[in-house]
């Protein structure tokens, strides 16, 4: 018992370095839970639903992982359906493996999303970091988010600003698992001129994240996240809020 103490003891004395490896050809499964803003299951009752992200190969020491949503309503059979596919470094910084015209208006806001928060919303520290310590993530926002975003004529003279800030805390350790706590939170303006005048979009986003990591291929095994969206345009307002578990069952 003594010796498994000191062990423990040590194991939150020194900076331990977390990088995002996983296994290529390997499929990491993950049972998908949900709750809406007033804390009730989001899913229909009986529904079994999974995110399965599947490492097709590495290059450059950036991964292609395509993620896959698979649901099974009560009593009907399992569909499944592909949802995005992404290029992700060892820090876990993601990029989206689409253009612009390939989102859906629909999509344009996922893609927000998982260019803030990363894919899995755990960015690794690119230096060891110990118990205890908090780090930071700078994301140069604009240029990323313009990327994914549908066209915008020069016309209509485009203006982007955006601030983002990503903080991250590595709060337990042992052997094999490190638990992370996170806080995510951006906005982002973009502004230009139609027919009718000077238009803008607002965004912002939160996001709170609980996420415990395998140390060996830095994949997580248990997601828990808080979030809110809202996005106001032409006088128009629309939020979406909830809570999103993902627990890795393979």
């Amino acid at each position: 018992m003594a010796s498994a103490a000191l062990i423990a003891f040590a194991l939150q004395q020194d900076a331990v370095q977390f990088t995002f490896q996983p296994k290529v050809g390997e499929k990491y499964r993950f049972a998908l839970t949900m709750e809406d803003e007033a804390g009730k299951p989001a899913l229909p009752e009986g529904t079994k639903a999974y995110n399965i992200f599947k490492v097709a190969g590495v290059k450059e020491g950036k991964y292609t992982v395509h993620q896959t949503i698979e649901v099974t309503p009560f009593g009907s059979e399992t569909q499944s359906a592909p949802f995005g596919s992404y290029r992700i470094d060892a820090q876990g910084n993601t990029e989206i493996i689409a253009t612009a015209e390939e989102l859906t208006p629909a999509g344009d806001g996922e893609a927000a999303s998982t260019i803030m928060n990363g894919c899995f919303g755990i960015i690794f520290s690119p230096t060891p970091v110990k118990v205890g310590e908090e780090y930071q993530a700078p994301l140069d926002l604009i240029p990323a988010i313009k990327k994914y975003l549908p066209a915008v004529p020069p016309e209509s003279k485009p203006v982007f600003e955006g601030t983002n800030v990503r903080k991250f805390i590595l709060e337990k350790l042992d052997a094999k698992i490190g638990f992370f706590k996170s806080q995510i939170d951006c906005v982002i303006d973009i502004s230009g001129e139609d027919a009718s005048g000077r238009r803008q979009v607002h965004m912002e986003q939160k996001c709170a994240q609980a996420t415990t990591v395998d140390r060996a291929t830095g994949m997580p095994f248990k997601i828990d996240r808080k979030y809110s969206m809202v996005i106001k345009s032409g006088g128009k307002s629309n939020s979406i809020a909830g809570t999103v578990h993902l627990t890795r069952t393979i």
